[in-house]
């Protein structure tokens, strides 16, 4: 039962997203309105109890009635999931506003103080129950009672009300790396202590797949059926948990996300949910619930070769003092590159994270990432591209030839971006990351690039837009690679000032992050005045285009490379308020270390909105 005790952290630091969801009707879906693909919010609730001191994504049973009736007076038609799982491949037939209502982990409070309001509302709502929880005692007594399975089998005899799985064994929480971290279930490949290493590929599907087929046997035994959704712990998932929840006869399965259900979800049968919390405003008016505005990245990059120690103690102290650091910065999100920095010839040598393919200096990537994210930040991995130093040394047929004029002596080893089998290399590493580490988001590194003097490998005389689109290849092959991993991973990429454009047809779906003072050139040394410039030129490509902001985040850099000291408090502040006033959104700080002044508050100075982290842990 330790996952069950884990129940409310999790919670507390997972998705608290901002939306509403309604009802589910017994009656036939409204006729079809003809204005396009519907609203679609699927909303996701908790422990019912008006206990004010409870976790926050308990809500009161007045809350949860007054919900209904404002999302009812906004044009909100409350549907059951059956209801609108029915009309997946025609959703043009389902009302212009669709709400559905779902209940987690099958609390006694759903029977005793929503259900009432929910029948009075004229509404099916979804359980969703941990099938190996029921009727098992409590280890944390200020976790809330559950249903018994007497009282499931009432529920499910009286059918207005859906059950569903949520997993039997997954709800729980794994250790994920050798520092004694843990993640939740369905997301990590366990650290396994006996044997000094991660759980591979088949124990992982047979893991996951058991348990899913476990938890359908023990419906069809205590409710005589099984589910037909799955509903997944923490709302995390990947490819290849939804094959084996469709092979465990699951047709639909429920995760997180804090946003509407799209064409796409209702293709798939991975449906999002918006998780309410007591912040909720459902009155008229208030839609920030359905539609919120996207947070303003805030990000300081954090390089883990200036805090590694092969000393553990004095390691985690450095980590220590840098997780001081970066949250006095006011920032939502942390960047940590996965590789120490290239040796002379540009060469990758060695990694900080478990992969298949480099050396491992040390297998830290992971702790210092849980470390961050039990402070609420989110964390990217930064990650090479096209410098991928194996492949270069096994395949030379593959490396980019020319004359770099110079640019290239960060990045010795890159490889030419049109060839399949560099873009199954890059692909190949970053689906290990993505495997390993508990990644919300990836900075594609500076090097993929391709100049005007080299050459492609199949193309010798492309010219600019060519080899532009090569390099937009990898990096989307590299993109789906994750995405089977870590399905709400964000993604960006690294570079010049010069070549940050929106619609360029290569960076476009990807943030653009500029290293300011890491141009061909540069000196090191930046001054307000000379970000605000650079600020204001690379805006003003954005001007006129139908954008809310420019996609664009300036990295600001913490230390002065031409002096070799750090920028003091002032000069950073005057930087960052030079970037933002000249219409940058997305901005960050590089490098943070255990030393260097500290700008309380650098980048709190928009009106950036901390964005929840996934669910983490530690022992």
């Amino acid at each position: 039962m330790r996952g069950l005790r884990r129940h409310t952290l999790a919670f507390a630091l997972a998705w608290l997203a901002t939306v509403c969801i309604a009802s589910a009707h017994a009656d036939p879906a409204p006729a079809p309105t003809n204005r396009g693909f519907p609203q679609i919010a699927i909303l996701c609730y908790h422990d019912i109890s008006p206990d004010t001191t409870a976790p926050l994504q308990t809500v009161s049973p007045e809350f949860l009635r007054e919900q209904i009736r404002a999302c009812r007076a906004e044009g909100w038609t409350v549907l059951s999931l059956a209801q609108l799982l029915a009309e997946r491949e025609h959703p043009e037939r389902l009302p212009h506003r669709v709400m559905v209502l779902t209940f987690d982990d099958g609390y006694r409070s759903f029977a005793e103080r929503a259900l009432p309001i929910l029948r009075a509302e004229g509404i099916r709502p979804t359980l969703a129950v941990i099938t190996s929880f029921v009727e098992q005692p409590h280890l944390d007594p200020a976790l809330p009672p559950l249903l018994t399975w007497a009282e499931l089998r009432a529920l499910d005899a009286a059918g207005d009300v859906e059950l569903a799985s949520h997993s039997h064994a997954l709800h729980r929480y794994e250790t994920s790396n050798p520092f004694g971290d843990t993640a939740p279930s369905v997301a990590t490949r366990r650290w396994l202590p006996a044997g000094k290493r991660y759980e591979d590929r088949e124990e992982y599907r047979s893991r996951v797949g058991s348990d899913l087929t476990e938890s359908q046997h023990v419906l069809v035994e205590k409710l005589g059926h099984a589910a037909t959704t799955l509903v997944w712990p923490y709302g995390m998932h990947d490819a290849m948990a939804r094959g084996l929840a469709a092979r465990a006869g699951f047709s639909a399965t429920l995760a997180l996300g804090a946003r509407a259900v799209t064409a796409a979800d209702l293709r798939s049968g991975c449906l999002p949910r918006i998780m309410v919390t007591r912040r909720f405003d459902f009155r008229a008016g208030a839609a920030a619930w359905f539609n919120p505005p996207p947070a303003p990245l805030r990000a300081a990059q954090v390089d883990l070769d200036a805090i590694w120690d092969p000393d553990e103690t004095v390691f985690r102290a450095r980590i220590d003092q840098v997780v001081t650091r970066v949250k006095a910065l006011g920032v939502n999100t942390v960047i940590l590159p996965v590789c120490p920095g290239p040796n002379g010839e540009g060469r990758i040598l060695r990694a900080y994270a478990m992969n298949h393919q480099l050396p491992v200096l040390a297998d830290v990537w992971s702790m210092v990432a849980a470390k961050f994210a039990v402070t609420r930040l989110r964390v990217w991995v930064r990650a090479p591209a096209l410098n991928l130093s194996w492949a270069w040394a096994q395949h030379p047929e593959w490396r980019l030839r020319g004359d770099a004029h110079g640019r290239a002596t960060r990045w010795g080893t890159r490889l030419s971006p049109d060839l399949p089998g560099v873009r199954t290399a890059a692909s190949d590493y970053l689906t290990d990351l993505a495997v390993y580490l508990p990644i919300d988001g990836v900075l594609f590194d500076d090097d993929a690039f391709v100049l005007p003097g080299e050459h492609l490998a199949l193309e010798r005389t492309a010219g600019a837009a060519v080899k532009s689109q090569a390099v937009r290849g990898l990096l989307d092959a590299c993109r789906d690679a994750v995405t089977q991993w870590r399905p709400d991973c964000r993604f960006a990429r690294c570079v010049n000032a010069a070549d940050a454009r929106p619609d360029d047809g290569e960076s476009a779906p990807y943030l653009q992050v500029v290293e300011v003072g890491n141009e061909p050139g540069a000196t090191g040394h930046v001054s307000a005045a000379a970000v605000g410039k650079l600020a204001r030129r690379v805006a003003s490509r954005w001007k006129g285009k139908d954008v809310a902001a420019p996609g664009v985040m300036l990295l600001l850099p913490a230390y002065d490379r031409s002096a070799h000291e750090w920028f003091d408090a002032r000069t950073q502040q005057e930087c960052a308020a030079a970037a933002l006033a000249a219409g940058i959104v997305h901005l960050g700080t590089s490098p943070v270390a255990a030393e260097g002044p500290t700008p309380v508050g650098l980048l709190d100075t928009g009106p950036a909105r901390a964005e929840p982290p996934r669910a983490a842990h530690r022992n």
